[in-house]
Protein backbone atom coordinates (compact mmCIF):
# COMPACT_ATOMS: atom_id res chain seq x y z
CA UNK A 1 0.00 0.00 0.00
CA UNK A 2 3.16 2.41 1.19
CA UNK A 3 4.71 1.79 -2.92
CA UNK A 4 1.27 2.13 -4.34
CA UNK A 5 0.61 5.62 -2.48
CA UNK A 6 3.47 6.93 -3.33
CA UNK A 7 3.24 6.00 -7.00
CA UNK A 8 -0.14 7.62 -6.80
CA UNK A 9 1.97 10.67 -5.96
CA UNK A 10 3.98 10.57 -8.73
CA UNK A 11 0.94 10.52 -10.82
CA UNK A 12 -0.05 13.88 -9.03
CA UNK A 13 2.78 15.32 -9.93
CA UNK A 14 3.13 14.85 -13.49
CA UNK A 15 -0.35 15.82 -13.71
CA UNK A 16 0.29 19.13 -12.20
CA UNK A 17 3.35 19.80 -14.33
CA UNK A 18 1.46 18.66 -17.45
CA UNK A 19 -0.93 21.69 -16.49
CA UNK A 20 1.54 23.77 -15.90
CA UNK A 21 2.53 22.80 -19.30
CA UNK A 22 -0.95 23.20 -20.72
CA UNK A 23 -1.06 26.35 -19.51
CA UNK A 24 2.54 27.67 -20.93
CA UNK A 25 1.05 26.98 -24.43
CA UNK A 26 -1.99 28.97 -24.01
CA UNK A 27 0.02 31.64 -22.87
CA UNK A 28 2.29 30.93 -26.14
CA UNK A 29 -0.44 31.44 -28.01
CA UNK A 30 -2.38 33.85 -26.78
CA UNK A 31 0.74 36.25 -27.22
CA UNK A 32 1.93 34.63 -30.40
CA UNK A 33 -1.21 35.75 -31.89
CA UNK A 34 -1.64 38.94 -30.43
CA UNK A 35 1.64 40.26 -31.90
CA UNK A 36 0.17 38.97 -35.01
CA UNK A 37 -2.76 40.64 -34.98
CA UNK A 38 -1.17 43.85 -33.60
CA UNK A 39 1.37 43.56 -37.54
CA UNK A 40 -1.95 43.26 -39.32
CA UNK A 41 -3.95 46.18 -37.24
CA UNK A 42 -0.63 48.41 -38.20
CA UNK A 43 -0.94 47.07 -41.98
CA UNK A 44 -4.69 48.15 -41.73
CA UNK A 45 -3.86 51.51 -40.46
CA UNK A 46 -1.16 52.37 -42.58
CA UNK A 47 -3.60 51.41 -45.89
CA UNK A 48 -6.03 54.02 -43.98
CA UNK A 49 -3.71 56.46 -43.67
CA UNK A 50 -2.38 56.08 -46.83
CA UNK A 51 -5.89 56.21 -48.54
CA UNK A 52 -6.82 59.16 -46.30
CA UNK A 53 -3.58 60.97 -47.28
CA UNK A 54 -4.46 60.67 -51.24
CA UNK A 55 -8.33 62.21 -50.34
CA UNK A 56 -6.74 65.42 -48.51
CA UNK A 57 -4.36 65.74 -51.80
CA UNK A 58 -7.29 65.12 -53.78
CA UNK A 59 -9.48 67.56 -51.94
CA UNK A 60 -6.60 70.33 -52.53
CA UNK A 61 -6.97 70.44 -55.84
CA UNK A 62 -10.19 70.10 -56.06
CA UNK A 63 -10.36 73.03 -53.85
CA UNK A 64 -8.00 75.10 -55.50
CA UNK A 65 -9.93 74.02 -59.02
CA UNK A 66 -13.12 75.81 -57.11
CA UNK A 67 -15.02 72.77 -57.35
CA UNK A 68 -15.36 72.35 -53.22
CA UNK A 69 -15.63 74.72 -50.45
CA UNK A 70 -12.28 75.29 -47.86
CA UNK A 71 -14.38 73.24 -45.31
CA UNK A 72 -13.91 70.20 -47.42
CA UNK A 73 -10.43 70.27 -47.44
CA UNK A 74 -10.60 71.00 -43.82
CA UNK A 75 -12.37 67.44 -43.13
CA UNK A 76 -10.10 66.08 -45.42
CA UNK A 77 -7.23 67.33 -43.18
CA UNK A 78 -8.83 66.24 -39.94
CA UNK A 79 -8.96 62.51 -40.57
CA UNK A 80 -5.41 62.59 -42.05
CA UNK A 81 -4.28 63.97 -38.84
CA UNK A 82 -6.40 61.20 -36.77
CA UNK A 83 -5.62 58.22 -38.90
CA UNK A 84 -1.75 59.03 -38.00
CA UNK A 85 -2.94 59.02 -34.74
CA UNK A 86 -4.31 55.71 -35.01
CA UNK A 87 -0.74 54.46 -37.22
CA UNK A 88 1.35 55.64 -34.57
CA UNK A 89 -0.63 53.84 -31.61
CA UNK A 90 -0.47 50.60 -33.57
CA UNK A 91 2.90 50.47 -34.11
CA UNK A 92 3.23 51.31 -30.53
CA UNK A 93 1.31 48.26 -30.26
CA UNK A 94 3.76 46.11 -32.18
CA UNK A 95 6.24 46.99 -29.76
CA UNK A 96 4.65 46.04 -26.74
CA UNK A 97 3.26 42.90 -28.20
CA UNK A 98 6.81 42.04 -29.46
CA UNK A 99 8.35 42.69 -25.34
CA UNK A 100 5.43 39.99 -23.78
CA UNK A 101 6.05 37.71 -26.94
CA UNK A 102 9.89 37.45 -26.29
CA UNK A 103 9.38 37.10 -22.54
CA UNK A 104 7.22 34.11 -23.34
CA UNK A 105 9.67 32.31 -25.40
CA UNK A 106 12.99 33.89 -23.68
CA UNK A 107 14.85 35.51 -26.38
CA UNK A 108 15.93 38.95 -26.79
CA UNK A 109 16.35 38.41 -30.62
CA UNK A 110 13.16 39.81 -32.94
CA UNK A 111 10.23 37.88 -33.16
CA UNK A 112 8.05 37.63 -36.36
CA UNK A 113 5.02 35.28 -36.36
CA UNK A 114 5.14 33.61 -39.87
CA UNK A 115 1.23 31.91 -39.06
CA UNK A 116 -0.71 34.17 -40.23
CA UNK A 117 -4.29 34.51 -38.05
CA UNK A 118 -6.37 31.39 -38.87
CA UNK A 119 -9.88 31.18 -39.83
CA UNK A 120 -12.83 29.22 -38.27
CA UNK A 121 -12.06 25.53 -37.56
CA UNK A 122 -14.51 22.76 -37.49
CA UNK A 123 -15.17 21.50 -33.83
CA UNK A 124 -16.61 18.60 -32.72
CA UNK A 125 -19.45 18.37 -30.70
CA UNK A 126 -19.14 20.29 -27.53
CA UNK A 127 -20.03 16.35 -25.61
CA UNK A 128 -16.58 14.89 -27.17
CA UNK A 129 -14.68 18.28 -25.34
CA UNK A 130 -16.51 17.51 -22.14
CA UNK A 131 -15.74 13.71 -22.32
CA UNK A 132 -12.43 14.29 -23.06
CA UNK A 133 -11.70 17.10 -20.30
CA UNK A 134 -13.10 14.25 -17.63
CA UNK A 135 -10.36 11.78 -18.38
CA UNK A 136 -7.73 14.35 -19.83
CA UNK A 137 -7.99 17.61 -17.64
CA UNK A 138 -4.95 18.21 -15.64
CA UNK A 139 -6.77 18.98 -12.98
CA UNK A 140 -9.32 15.79 -12.77
CA UNK A 141 -6.73 13.23 -13.38
CA UNK A 142 -4.54 14.76 -10.66
CA UNK A 143 -7.26 14.79 -8.00
CA UNK A 144 -8.03 10.99 -9.20
CA UNK A 145 -4.69 10.47 -8.29
CA UNK A 146 -4.62 11.83 -4.74
CA UNK A 147 -7.73 9.52 -4.61
CA UNK A 148 -6.12 6.76 -5.42
CA UNK A 149 -3.05 7.76 -2.59
CA UNK A 150 -5.87 8.58 -0.07
CA UNK A 151 -7.16 4.80 -0.63
CA UNK A 152 -3.87 3.41 -0.45
CA UNK A 153 -3.66 5.51 2.74
CA UNK A 154 -6.50 3.78 4.16
CA UNK A 155 -5.23 0.45 3.65
CA UNK A 156 -1.90 1.06 5.08
CA UNK A 157 -3.32 2.67 8.11
CA UNK A 158 -5.38 -0.86 8.35
CA UNK A 159 -2.44 -3.02 7.91
CA UNK A 160 -1.44 -2.25 11.78
CA UNK A 161 -4.56 -4.54 12.51
CA UNK A 162 -2.68 -7.54 11.01
CA UNK A 163 0.47 -9.35 12.01
CA UNK A 164 3.88 -8.27 10.85
CA UNK A 165 6.12 -11.43 8.91
CA UNK A 166 9.54 -11.04 8.39
CA UNK A 167 12.27 -13.49 6.69
CA UNK A 168 15.69 -13.43 7.87
CA UNK A 169 18.72 -15.45 6.54
CA UNK A 170 22.41 -15.40 7.12
CA UNK A 171 25.44 -16.88 6.17
CA UNK A 172 28.98 -16.77 6.74
CA UNK A 173 31.28 -16.33 3.96
CA UNK A 174 34.46 -16.26 5.76
CA UNK A 175 35.02 -19.14 8.57
CA UNK A 176 38.09 -19.18 9.77
CA UNK A 177 38.05 -18.93 13.64
CA UNK A 178 34.26 -20.27 14.33
CA UNK A 179 33.93 -22.90 16.53
CA UNK A 180 32.22 -25.73 14.05
CA UNK A 181 29.89 -26.96 17.03
CA UNK A 182 28.69 -23.32 18.48
CA UNK A 183 29.28 -20.70 15.25
CA UNK A 184 26.43 -22.05 12.92
CA UNK A 185 27.54 -21.49 9.39
CA UNK A 186 24.41 -20.15 8.25
CA UNK A 187 21.00 -19.63 9.68
CA UNK A 188 17.58 -18.71 8.67
CA UNK A 189 14.71 -17.83 10.47
CA UNK A 190 11.04 -15.81 10.70
CA UNK A 191 10.03 -13.05 12.48
CA UNK A 192 6.36 -12.30 13.43
CA UNK A 193 4.96 -9.89 15.11
CA UNK A 194 1.24 -8.69 16.62
CA UNK A 195 0.32 -6.05 18.05
CA UNK A 196 -3.05 -6.72 19.78
CA UNK A 197 -3.62 -3.49 21.59
CA UNK A 198 -1.99 0.16 21.31
CA UNK A 199 -4.70 1.95 22.72
CA UNK A 200 -6.81 4.18 20.02
CA UNK A 201 -3.88 5.23 17.43
CA UNK A 202 -4.72 2.58 14.71
CA UNK A 203 -8.28 3.51 14.96
CA UNK A 204 -7.35 7.39 14.67
CA UNK A 205 -5.09 6.99 11.99
CA UNK A 206 -7.41 4.66 10.01
CA UNK A 207 -10.55 7.69 10.41
CA UNK A 208 -8.18 10.30 9.43
CA UNK A 209 -7.19 8.33 6.35
CA UNK A 210 -11.10 8.26 5.33
CA UNK A 211 -11.67 12.11 6.21
CA UNK A 212 -8.50 12.25 3.96
CA UNK A 213 -9.66 9.97 0.86
CA UNK A 214 -13.56 11.81 1.58
CA UNK A 215 -12.04 14.92 1.31
CA UNK A 216 -10.20 14.64 -2.27
CA UNK A 217 -13.72 12.77 -3.21
CA UNK A 218 -15.45 16.29 -2.62
CA UNK A 219 -12.66 17.94 -4.01
CA UNK A 220 -12.94 15.70 -7.46
CA UNK A 221 -16.38 15.98 -7.57
CA UNK A 222 -16.67 19.72 -7.24
CA UNK A 223 -13.77 20.16 -10.05
CA UNK A 224 -15.50 17.80 -12.38
CA UNK A 225 -18.80 19.85 -12.11
CA UNK A 226 -16.25 23.34 -12.57
CA UNK A 227 -14.08 21.80 -15.45
CA UNK A 228 -17.55 20.79 -17.40
CA UNK A 229 -18.58 24.33 -16.75
CA UNK A 230 -15.26 25.34 -17.98
CA UNK A 231 -15.35 23.55 -21.13
CA UNK A 232 -19.15 24.68 -22.49
CA UNK A 233 -17.70 28.29 -21.74
CA UNK A 234 -14.79 27.93 -23.58
CA UNK A 235 -16.88 26.63 -26.49
CA UNK A 236 -19.49 29.06 -26.38
CA UNK A 237 -16.74 31.61 -26.66
CA UNK A 238 -15.38 30.18 -29.40
CA UNK A 239 -18.72 30.21 -31.42
CA UNK A 240 -19.45 33.48 -30.77
CA UNK A 241 -15.64 34.84 -31.99
CA UNK A 242 -16.97 32.38 -35.18
CA UNK A 243 -19.97 34.29 -35.20
CA UNK A 244 -18.37 37.54 -35.02
CA UNK A 245 -15.94 37.00 -38.12
CA UNK A 246 -18.73 35.50 -40.16
CA UNK A 247 -21.49 38.26 -39.85
CA UNK A 248 -18.34 40.83 -40.36
CA UNK A 249 -17.60 39.01 -43.89
CA UNK A 250 -20.50 40.64 -45.64
CA UNK A 251 -19.79 43.71 -43.59
CA UNK A 252 -16.94 44.04 -45.33
CA UNK A 253 -17.67 43.75 -48.66
CA UNK A 254 -20.14 46.71 -48.24
CA UNK A 255 -17.44 48.61 -47.00
CA UNK A 256 -15.31 48.35 -49.40
CA UNK A 257 -18.02 49.16 -52.02
CA UNK A 258 -18.96 51.87 -50.20
CA UNK A 259 -15.74 53.50 -50.28
CA UNK A 260 -15.12 53.41 -53.85
CA UNK A 261 -18.26 54.44 -54.65
CA UNK A 262 -17.84 57.75 -52.11
CA UNK A 263 -14.65 58.35 -53.66
CA UNK A 264 -15.94 58.03 -56.87
CA UNK A 265 -18.47 60.53 -56.53
CA UNK A 266 -16.21 62.86 -55.02
CA UNK A 267 -13.70 62.95 -57.48
CA UNK A 268 -16.78 63.79 -59.79
CA UNK A 269 -17.51 67.07 -57.52
CA UNK A 270 -20.89 65.17 -56.40
CA UNK A 271 -20.44 63.54 -53.03
CA UNK A 272 -18.56 65.33 -49.73
CA UNK A 273 -15.21 64.53 -48.12
CA UNK A 274 -17.41 63.88 -44.58
CA UNK A 275 -18.39 60.82 -46.47
CA UNK A 276 -15.46 59.55 -48.25
CA UNK A 277 -13.83 59.79 -44.25
CA UNK A 278 -16.89 58.21 -43.06
CA UNK A 279 -16.27 55.01 -45.69
CA UNK A 280 -12.68 55.17 -44.93
CA UNK A 281 -13.23 54.70 -41.18
CA UNK A 282 -15.90 52.11 -41.20
CA UNK A 283 -13.97 50.17 -43.88
CA UNK A 284 -11.26 50.20 -40.88
CA UNK A 285 -13.35 49.28 -38.13
CA UNK A 286 -14.43 46.27 -40.32
CA UNK A 287 -11.32 45.42 -41.34
CA UNK A 288 -9.94 45.30 -37.51
CA UNK A 289 -12.72 43.79 -35.98
CA UNK A 290 -12.59 41.07 -38.88
CA UNK A 291 -8.96 40.72 -37.20
CA UNK A 292 -9.69 40.56 -33.66
CA UNK A 293 -12.33 37.71 -34.06
CA UNK A 294 -9.52 36.02 -35.75
CA UNK A 295 -7.92 36.53 -32.89
CA UNK A 296 -10.57 35.70 -30.27
CA UNK A 297 -11.29 32.53 -32.25
CA UNK A 298 -7.66 30.96 -31.80
CA UNK A 299 -7.13 31.98 -28.00
CA UNK A 300 -10.80 30.40 -27.41
CA UNK A 301 -9.49 27.74 -29.26
CA UNK A 302 -6.44 27.40 -27.10
CA UNK A 303 -8.38 27.79 -23.59
CA UNK A 304 -10.92 25.37 -24.69
CA UNK A 305 -8.46 22.65 -25.53
CA UNK A 306 -6.22 23.67 -22.32
CA UNK A 307 -9.66 23.03 -20.46
CA UNK A 308 -10.77 19.84 -22.06
CA UNK A 309 -6.76 18.50 -21.56
CA UNK A 310 -5.78 18.73 -25.11
CA UNK A 311 -3.15 21.32 -25.64
CA UNK A 312 -1.56 19.22 -27.89
CA UNK A 313 -3.91 19.03 -30.18
CA UNK A 314 -3.73 23.03 -31.33
CA UNK A 315 -1.86 22.70 -34.14
CA UNK A 316 -4.71 20.30 -35.57
CA UNK A 317 -6.89 23.18 -36.05
CA UNK A 318 -4.41 25.18 -37.34
CA UNK A 319 -3.33 25.49 -40.78
CA UNK A 320 0.00 25.61 -41.24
Amino acid sequence: AVNRAAQAGVVAAGEERRGTHHGLTTELVDRYFKRRLAADVLDVRRRALETLERHAQEAQRLQEAGQIARSEVLRAEVARAEADRDYKKARRDVALATVALQATVGTDEPVEPATPLPTAAELEALERFTAAADSANPDLARLAALHEQSRQGIAAAKASYFPAVRAFGRQELVQRGLNSTVDPKWMVGVAFEWELFNGLGREHRVAAARLAEQEVVLQREGARRDVATLVQSRYDEYASAVEQYTSLQSSLDLAEESLRSEQHAFAEGVGTSLAVVDAELALSRVQVGRLTAQYDMVVALARLLEASGQSDRLLEYIPQ
